[in-house]
């Protein structure tokens, strides 16, 4: 179940890195870009290499079929940064209810040995994305910022739910639609800082007194800045229902406030992944414009 959602989270975010938004009204003239059905239904062929969690030393290669589904509703979407409701949208704001999630973290063999499996977690809240330049439908440059409630369920045998702590990101996206005009290329990166509280920074690196020994020494960690992180991706679409992904994501922990946490074992780590998309059905109907 652990490589079910640990894929899941992954996967996810990397099948709605393939989907574009719909178009605001001052891209009326990007036809190419209006026709977007409003979801589409397939599966996926997925192999990523995937760190246990931010500074572990250890990575798992996880390869499995998932099916997919992307919705561009005019409050409710689907799209690369995960499943969000849209409360308002203009060129240059929009804010959104967004959320995302975290697989569960085994400790066989890990620097957590011993103390037990880390439960699958979620975040909630809410997110606000400035575009300076106006927002386009091939490309967009915008910097999002994040607050968000974290909470933990134990899956697969507990779904009893508890709070975590919270989370405050700020990233800058840039996501070019069709590079140089060529329709079948979409390509991105993204820069991006963590500032998490004490509460889910000793969940994840806390080591308490009765797991500490002479090669993991007690720690508490407390709350302020989480790391950074910089990711990239490139999609070629090679029929009109098959297409490529390959993505990357560094994540650094140097300055973290949990860094001298036992658990930290380096102080990069490096996501890897690649999958083939196959859509198998879409709407007849269009996407609505969000206006």
């Amino acid at each position: 179940m652990a490589i079910f959602y640990r894929s899941l989270s992954i996967v996810t975010w990397l099948f709605f890195i393939t989907a574009a938004p719909p178009l605001s009204a001052g891209d009326r003239s990007m036809n190419t870009f209006t026709n977007k059905p409003l979801w589409e239904l397939g599966i996926s062929a997925n192999l990523a290499s995937i760190p246990l969690y931010r500074g572990s030393g250890d990575d798992k290669l996880y390869a499995l079929p998932l099916p997919y589904l992307i919705y561009r509703g005019r409050f409710i979407q689907s799209d690369r940064d995960g499943v969000r409701g849209v409360f308002y949208s203009s060129d240059h704001f929009e804010t959104t209810l967004s959320g995302w999630g975290n697989p569960p973290v085994d400790d066989d063999e890990t620097a957590r040995e011993g103390m037990g499996d880390l439960d699958a977690m979620g975040e909630l809240g809410p997110a606000v994305r400035w575009y300076p330049f106006k927002r386009r439908a091939d490309k967009r440059l915008y910097l999002q910022t994040t607050a968000r409630t974290i909470f933990s369920v134990g899956l697969p045998d507990d779904l009893r739910m508890h709070h975590r702590g919270y989370r405050l990101a700020a990233a800058l996206y840039y996501r070019d639609e069709a590079p140089a005009g060529h329709l079948s290329w979409k390509w991105g990166a993204s820069l991006g800082i963590d500032f998490t509280d004490s509460q889910y920074n000793d969940y994840i690196y806390g080591v308490p007194d009765q797991y500490a020994g002479k090669l993991r020494p007690a720690y508490q960690a407390g709350g302020g800045y989480a790391g950074a992180m910089a990711a990239a991706y490139l999609i070629r679409k090679l029929t009109d229902t098959l297409s490529f992904a390959i993505y990357t994501r560094m994540d650094n922990t140097s300055g973290a406030v949990y860094e001298s946490s036992p658990l930290v074992e380096t102080s990069n780590n490096v996501l890897m992944g690649a999958t083939l998309i196959w859509k198998l059905k879409e709407s007849q109907r269009p996407a609505p414009t969000i206006k």
